[in-house]
Protein backbone atom coordinates (compact mmCIF):
# COMPACT_ATOMS: atom_id res chain seq x y z
CA UNK A 1 0.00 0.00 0.00
CA UNK A 2 1.05 3.57 -0.63
CA UNK A 3 0.62 6.48 1.74
CA UNK A 4 -2.72 8.20 1.61
CA UNK A 5 -1.04 11.56 1.07
CA UNK A 6 -2.74 13.26 4.00
CA UNK A 7 -6.23 13.39 2.50
CA UNK A 8 -8.52 14.61 5.29
CA UNK A 9 -12.11 15.43 5.95
CA UNK A 10 -13.09 17.44 9.02
CA UNK A 11 -16.66 17.79 10.21
CA UNK A 12 -18.85 18.11 13.26
CA UNK A 13 -19.93 15.34 15.60
CA UNK A 14 -22.83 14.23 13.41
CA UNK A 15 -20.49 12.40 11.02
CA UNK A 16 -20.55 8.61 11.00
CA UNK A 17 -16.87 8.22 10.16
CA UNK A 18 -17.21 6.85 6.62
CA UNK A 19 -17.27 10.03 4.52
CA UNK A 20 -13.82 9.33 3.05
CA UNK A 21 -14.77 5.72 2.41
CA UNK A 22 -17.76 6.84 0.37
CA UNK A 23 -15.74 9.47 -1.50
CA UNK A 24 -13.07 6.89 -2.41
CA UNK A 25 -15.73 4.50 -3.72
CA UNK A 26 -17.09 7.32 -5.87
CA UNK A 27 -13.58 8.29 -7.05
CA UNK A 28 -12.81 4.79 -8.29
CA UNK A 29 -16.30 3.91 -9.50
CA UNK A 30 -16.93 1.28 -6.82
CA UNK A 31 -20.45 0.54 -5.67
CA UNK A 32 -19.47 -1.95 -2.96
CA UNK A 33 -17.19 -1.92 0.05
CA UNK A 34 -16.43 -4.28 2.91
CA UNK A 35 -14.73 -3.85 6.28
CA UNK A 36 -11.65 -6.06 6.59
CA UNK A 37 -10.77 -5.00 10.14
CA UNK A 38 -11.56 -2.27 12.65
CA UNK A 39 -9.71 -0.95 15.68
CA UNK A 40 -11.15 1.37 18.32
CA UNK A 41 -8.70 3.08 20.69
CA UNK A 42 -10.12 5.14 23.55
CA UNK A 43 -8.68 8.49 24.63
CA UNK A 44 -8.77 10.45 27.88
CA UNK A 45 -12.42 11.43 27.30
CA UNK A 46 -13.50 7.81 26.75
CA UNK A 47 -17.04 7.04 27.80
CA UNK A 48 -18.38 10.50 27.15
CA UNK A 49 -21.42 10.41 24.90
CA UNK A 50 -21.16 11.86 21.41
CA UNK A 51 -22.32 15.45 20.94
CA UNK A 52 -23.08 17.61 17.91
CA UNK A 53 -20.13 19.90 18.72
CA UNK A 54 -17.57 17.06 18.74
CA UNK A 55 -14.71 17.53 16.27
CA UNK A 56 -14.29 14.61 13.84
CA UNK A 57 -11.38 14.32 11.42
CA UNK A 58 -11.04 11.50 8.91
CA UNK A 59 -7.60 10.79 7.40
CA UNK A 60 -6.63 8.47 4.57
CA UNK A 61 -3.64 6.56 5.95
CA UNK A 62 -3.00 4.04 3.16
CA UNK A 63 -4.28 3.45 -0.37
CA UNK A 64 -3.54 0.19 -2.13
CA UNK A 65 -3.01 -0.69 -5.78
CA UNK A 66 -5.73 -2.54 -7.68
CA UNK A 67 -5.93 -6.22 -6.74
CA UNK A 68 -8.27 -9.13 -7.39
CA UNK A 69 -9.66 -11.00 -4.39
CA UNK A 70 -12.35 -13.61 -3.85
CA UNK A 71 -15.01 -10.88 -3.62
CA UNK A 72 -13.95 -8.80 -6.63
CA UNK A 73 -11.32 -6.52 -8.20
CA UNK A 74 -10.71 -3.30 -6.31
CA UNK A 75 -8.49 -1.50 -3.82
CA UNK A 76 -7.68 -1.63 -0.11
CA UNK A 77 -7.57 1.53 1.95
CA UNK A 78 -7.07 2.43 5.60
CA UNK A 79 -8.87 5.37 7.19
CA UNK A 80 -8.34 6.85 10.65
CA UNK A 81 -11.24 8.69 12.31
CA UNK A 82 -10.26 10.90 15.25
CA UNK A 83 -13.01 12.22 17.51
CA UNK A 84 -12.39 15.02 20.05
CA UNK A 85 -14.49 17.11 22.38
CA UNK A 86 -15.04 20.77 21.61
CA UNK A 87 -12.14 21.69 23.92
CA UNK A 88 -9.75 19.23 22.25
CA UNK A 89 -9.82 16.19 24.57
CA UNK A 90 -9.44 12.92 22.64
CA UNK A 91 -12.52 10.68 22.78
CA UNK A 92 -11.33 7.90 20.48
CA UNK A 93 -9.51 6.97 17.29
CA UNK A 94 -11.10 4.48 14.90
CA UNK A 95 -9.01 2.71 12.25
CA UNK A 96 -11.00 1.24 9.36
CA UNK A 97 -9.33 -1.20 6.94
CA UNK A 98 -11.63 -1.39 3.93
CA UNK A 99 -11.83 -2.96 0.49
CA UNK A 100 -13.83 -1.25 -2.27
CA UNK A 101 -14.83 -2.88 -5.55
CA UNK A 102 -17.50 -2.77 -8.28
CA UNK A 103 -20.24 -5.38 -8.43
CA UNK A 104 -19.70 -7.88 -11.22
CA UNK A 105 -15.90 -7.37 -11.27
CA UNK A 106 -13.53 -10.34 -11.76
CA UNK A 107 -12.94 -12.50 -8.70
CA UNK A 108 -10.03 -14.67 -7.68
CA UNK A 109 -10.71 -18.38 -7.23
CA UNK A 110 -10.97 -19.49 -3.63
CA UNK A 111 -8.19 -21.94 -2.87
CA UNK A 112 -9.01 -25.02 -0.81
CA UNK A 113 -7.56 -24.85 2.69
CA UNK A 114 -5.87 -28.04 3.94
CA UNK A 115 -6.75 -29.15 7.45
CA UNK A 116 -3.63 -29.58 9.60
CA UNK A 117 -3.55 -32.54 11.95
CA UNK A 118 -2.79 -32.25 15.65
CA UNK A 119 -0.45 -34.78 17.35
CA UNK A 120 -3.45 -36.76 18.59
CA UNK A 121 -4.82 -37.08 15.07
CA UNK A 122 -7.67 -34.59 15.43
CA UNK A 123 -8.34 -32.21 12.54
CA UNK A 124 -7.52 -28.62 13.50
CA UNK A 125 -7.58 -25.29 11.73
CA UNK A 126 -5.50 -22.12 12.15
CA UNK A 127 -7.44 -19.19 13.59
CA UNK A 128 -7.50 -17.29 10.30
CA UNK A 129 -8.74 -20.14 8.08
CA UNK A 130 -12.22 -19.43 6.74
CA UNK A 131 -13.40 -22.98 7.42
CA UNK A 132 -15.47 -24.74 10.05
CA UNK A 133 -13.69 -24.75 13.41
CA UNK A 134 -13.30 -27.60 15.81
CA UNK A 135 -14.55 -25.95 19.00
CA UNK A 136 -13.82 -27.83 22.23
CA UNK A 137 -14.43 -24.68 24.33
CA UNK A 138 -17.80 -23.83 25.81
CA UNK A 139 -19.80 -21.35 23.78
CA UNK A 140 -21.40 -18.79 26.10
CA UNK A 141 -23.84 -15.93 25.78
CA UNK A 142 -25.50 -17.37 22.66
CA UNK A 143 -28.55 -15.51 21.38
CA UNK A 144 -30.72 -15.35 18.28
CA UNK A 145 -30.05 -12.25 16.18
CA UNK A 146 -33.41 -10.84 15.17
CA UNK A 147 -34.04 -8.47 12.28
CA UNK A 148 -35.39 -5.93 14.78
CA UNK A 149 -32.13 -6.11 16.76
CA UNK A 150 -30.02 -5.58 13.61
CA UNK A 151 -32.06 -2.55 12.55
CA UNK A 152 -32.43 -0.95 15.99
CA UNK A 153 -28.72 -1.38 16.77
CA UNK A 154 -27.70 0.22 13.48
CA UNK A 155 -30.12 3.10 14.06
CA UNK A 156 -28.80 3.65 17.59
CA UNK A 157 -25.26 3.82 16.17
CA UNK A 158 -26.27 6.31 13.49
CA UNK A 159 -25.63 3.77 10.71
CA UNK A 160 -28.01 4.24 7.80
CA UNK A 161 -26.30 1.96 5.26
CA UNK A 162 -29.02 -0.06 3.52
CA UNK A 163 -27.43 -3.50 4.10
CA UNK A 164 -28.20 -3.17 7.83
CA UNK A 165 -31.86 -2.26 7.25
CA UNK A 166 -33.08 -3.65 3.91
CA UNK A 167 -33.03 -7.37 3.08
CA UNK A 168 -32.92 -6.82 -0.68
CA UNK A 169 -29.89 -4.52 -0.34
CA UNK A 170 -28.11 -7.04 1.89
CA UNK A 171 -28.75 -9.88 -0.56
CA UNK A 172 -27.57 -7.74 -3.46
CA UNK A 173 -24.32 -7.28 -1.53
CA UNK A 174 -23.95 -11.05 -1.17
CA UNK A 175 -25.31 -11.59 2.36
CA UNK A 176 -28.17 -13.92 3.30
CA UNK A 177 -30.05 -11.15 5.11
CA UNK A 178 -29.45 -7.82 6.87
CA UNK A 179 -26.43 -8.04 9.15
CA UNK A 180 -24.89 -6.44 12.24
CA UNK A 181 -22.96 -3.20 11.81
CA UNK A 182 -19.37 -2.88 13.04
CA UNK A 183 -20.14 -0.79 16.13
CA UNK A 184 -22.68 -3.34 17.34
CA UNK A 185 -20.13 -6.14 17.06
CA UNK A 186 -17.62 -4.05 19.02
CA UNK A 187 -20.21 -3.56 21.77
CA UNK A 188 -21.06 -7.28 21.92
CA UNK A 189 -17.40 -8.27 22.23
CA UNK A 190 -16.79 -5.51 24.81
CA UNK A 191 -19.75 -6.66 26.91
CA UNK A 192 -18.51 -10.25 26.88
CA UNK A 193 -14.99 -9.12 27.86
CA UNK A 194 -16.38 -7.12 30.78
CA UNK A 195 -18.22 -10.21 31.98
CA UNK A 196 -14.86 -11.98 32.20
CA UNK A 197 -12.66 -9.16 33.55
CA UNK A 198 -15.24 -7.23 35.54
CA UNK A 199 -17.13 -4.05 34.80
CA UNK A 200 -14.77 -1.93 36.92
CA UNK A 201 -11.97 -2.31 34.35
CA UNK A 202 -11.78 0.37 31.64
CA UNK A 203 -11.36 -0.78 28.04
CA UNK A 204 -8.39 0.76 26.24
CA UNK A 205 -8.98 -0.65 22.74
CA UNK A 206 -10.89 -3.21 20.69
CA UNK A 207 -9.49 -4.76 17.52
CA UNK A 208 -12.07 -6.55 15.40
CA UNK A 209 -11.69 -8.79 12.35
CA UNK A 210 -14.73 -9.98 10.44
CA UNK A 211 -14.75 -13.08 8.23
CA UNK A 212 -18.46 -13.30 7.48
CA UNK A 213 -21.54 -11.20 8.29
CA UNK A 214 -23.71 -12.00 11.32
CA UNK A 215 -27.17 -11.98 9.79
CA UNK A 216 -30.71 -11.79 11.07
CA UNK A 217 -31.77 -15.34 11.94
CA UNK A 218 -28.28 -16.43 13.04
CA UNK A 219 -27.62 -17.71 16.55
CA UNK A 220 -24.29 -16.24 17.63
CA UNK A 221 -22.23 -17.29 20.65
CA UNK A 222 -18.84 -16.35 22.06
CA UNK A 223 -15.78 -18.17 23.33
CA UNK A 224 -12.65 -16.77 24.97
CA UNK A 225 -9.07 -18.04 25.05
CA UNK A 226 -8.67 -17.61 28.80
CA UNK A 227 -10.23 -16.60 32.09
CA UNK A 228 -8.90 -13.83 34.37
CA UNK A 229 -7.57 -16.56 36.71
CA UNK A 230 -5.27 -18.04 34.03
CA UNK A 231 -1.59 -17.90 35.03
CA UNK A 232 0.56 -15.46 33.09
CA UNK A 233 2.37 -17.66 30.57
CA UNK A 234 3.70 -14.91 28.32
CA UNK A 235 1.38 -15.82 25.44
CA UNK A 236 -0.50 -12.53 25.74
CA UNK A 237 -0.56 -9.56 28.11
CA UNK A 238 -2.66 -10.15 31.26
CA UNK A 239 -4.87 -7.19 30.39
CA UNK A 240 -5.92 -8.54 26.95
CA UNK A 241 -8.74 -10.91 26.14
CA UNK A 242 -9.11 -12.68 22.80
CA UNK A 243 -12.60 -13.73 21.77
CA UNK A 244 -14.35 -15.39 18.86
CA UNK A 245 -17.96 -15.12 17.70
CA UNK A 246 -19.39 -18.31 16.23
CA UNK A 247 -22.41 -19.16 14.12
CA UNK A 248 -23.15 -22.87 13.65
CA UNK A 249 -19.70 -23.71 15.02
CA UNK A 250 -17.89 -21.49 12.52
CA UNK A 251 -15.89 -18.42 13.55
CA UNK A 252 -17.39 -15.35 11.88
CA UNK A 253 -15.54 -12.63 13.84
CA UNK A 254 -12.59 -12.35 16.19
CA UNK A 255 -11.65 -9.57 18.59
CA UNK A 256 -8.86 -8.59 20.96
CA UNK A 257 -10.17 -6.45 23.82
CA UNK A 258 -7.42 -4.64 25.76
CA UNK A 259 -8.09 -3.21 29.20
CA UNK A 260 -6.25 -0.36 30.86
CA UNK A 261 -3.48 -2.03 32.96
Amino acid sequence: MSSGGGLRDGRGGGGTGIALHDSLKERFGFDRGIVRSYRLTHGEAAGRSRRPDDLVEESLVELGEEITTTVGTGRDWVIDVERRTGDGALICVERWSMFGYPSGSPRAGRQPVPSPTAPDGRATHPEDDAVRDQVPEEVVGAFLVSAAFVRSSATANGVEVAVHHDTDAARAAGARDIFLDTATQVRLFSDRAREVFGTERAIASVELRMRAPICAGDTVGFITDRSPEDPADGSHPPHELRLRALVDGTTVSTAVVAFVP
